[in-house]
């Protein structure tokens, strides 16, 4: 190719349901010649092509689009030769009726970019070669709910069918007096959380998350910044009745602010071979936040400590911690550590005291423990965490609750609040804890 020119010609959604008049329409063919006329003739296709080949999904793009494969017949008289299928009617009809689409254009022989089996296929570019040169057309859509996007394939696990998410970023500017009233709702709603620490993430898909790459899925789906490290990785674990089996998990973080950095620190293990083979390899694992306007970072660490040991292990682990956090606060940097501690705070028995020595029974934590100047941060009015000996029943004599969860700041970060969500132990054996607080 030389120097030659292409042309263009761009129209906007194609949203057609029925089909044409056999004569079509007055003025018809003027419009289809002027398509035509360009190389490369690109529009919406903004609805999903098929016969009822899917279900609807809860949450439409606006309304149920649905066109009969017919219509396709119509569209190609206009002229268009490739298309967009990325939008926020792709997933009306969920995943049978977007792979219903993708069927019908293929069978048109229609080219279409944005939808796909996989993030790979619906990333793709479609390819035409026109006189003059050759046309690639990536598409992707900013409208669609978050179970609408494509999922990546693995060589263990096939990829989810979806739309290609345009990633993007929305920034809102206020006036300092609605910023004033943002931050009273704000601190009364505890809505702004900038930080979430997750335990006990599957990392690879394994017995215990049903098969769910839950590391990825949470990447993708929040669109947040994310760190995780590893620390239970095990082809097969025997134990408890029926076995857990794969297992390869760890802690995570997500967060709306940049993470600078991320490292994980291993903990000593008080196992030895070979129960250490089937056991968590415990971790700290700090991430690092730049904050505009100072050299100081602000440094979130997660954290999940040993359960089963004798105490030894609990002690050498906390004492590791401790040694971490003054190393961190005397670089000036502001200090929260948060997680499962294995340990209940204090207060915290005698909130929901030991019911059965048999069953597993916590280390304590005290002030004695921290750094001069630290201190803890939690909450006893509900319990963050509960024995999962049994289905869970909140007002069985025998449902054992503990306090385990929670968080230590450092001298320079001042506590606002902190509150156990009690949501009846629905999705883990943990209630989430919710943290707000400011930098001194």
């Amino acid at each position: 190719m030389g120097n030659e020119k292409m042309t263009f010609a761009a129209a906007g959604d194609i949203f057609i349901n029925r089909r044409l008049p056999e004569r079509t329409y007055a003025g018809f063919e003027k419009l289809s010649a002027l398509i035509g006329s360009a190389e490369g003739r690109f529009a919406n296709l903004e609805t999903t092509i098929h016969n009822r080949e899917g279900y609807p999904f809860p949450f439409s793009g606006g309304t149920w689009a649905m066109s009969a494969p017919e219509v396709l017949e119509d569209v190609k008289k206009y002229g268009f030769n490739i298309y967009n299928a990325a939008n926020n009617h792709a997933m009306d009809y969920s995943h049978n009726g977007l792979l219903a689409t993708m069927r019908y254009l293929h069978q048109y022989g229609i080219r279409f970019a944005g939808i796909g089996e996989n993030l790979a296929d619906a990333s793709a570019p479609v390819y035409m070669d026109c006189e003059n040169g050759r046309v690639a057309l990536i598409a992707a859509t900013s409208s669609f709910h978050e179970a609408w996007r494509a999922g990546n394939q693995r060589g263990d696990m096939q990829g989810r069918p979806g739309v290609n998410p345009l990633r993007f970023q929305t920034k809102l500017h206020v006036t300092a007096e609605e910023l004033t009233a943002l931050r009273k709702i704000a601190e009364e709603t505890q809505i702004d959380a900038q930080q979430r620490r997750l335990q006990e993430i599957e990392a690879d898909p394994s017995t215990r998350s049903y098969g769910i790459e839950e590391a990825e899925r949470m990447r993708t789906e929040t669109g947040l910044d994310t760190a995780h490290a590893r620390n239970y990785k095990c082809a097969f674990v025997p134990y408890p009745i029926p076995p857990i089996g794969k297992v390869s998990s760890g802690i995570m973080t997500l967060s709306t602010a940049p993470i600078a950095s991320a490292e994980r620190i291993a903990l000593p293990s008080p196992f030895k071979w070979p129960v250490s083979v089937a056991n968590l390899k415990r971790c700290l694992m700090p991430v690092y936040i730049d904050l505009e306007g100072t050299d100081a970072q602000l440094v979130l660490v997660n954290l999940h400590l040993e359960a089963y040991d004798d105490g030894e292990g609990k002690a050498a682990q906390t004492a590791a911690l401790k040694s971490f956090l003054e190393q961190e606060y005397a670089k000036g940097n502001y200090v929260i550590a948060g997680g499962d501690f294995n340990q209940t705070f204090p207060g915290g028995l005698d909130k929901y005291p030991i019911k059965n020595d048999d069953l597993w029974t916590p280390g304590t934590l005290d002030d004695s423990m921290l750094p001069d100047g630290w201190r803890f941060a939690y909450d006893t009015a509900a319990p963050t965490c509960r024995l999962d000996n049994q289905p869970y029943d909140a007002g069985s004599d025998a449902t054992q609750h503990y306090v385990i969860d929670g968080f230590i700041l450092s001298p320079n970060v001042e506590l606002t609040s902190v509150q156990t969500q009690d949501d009846g132990f629905r999705f883990s054996d943990h209630n989430p804890v919710l943290l707000n607080i400011r930098l001194k």
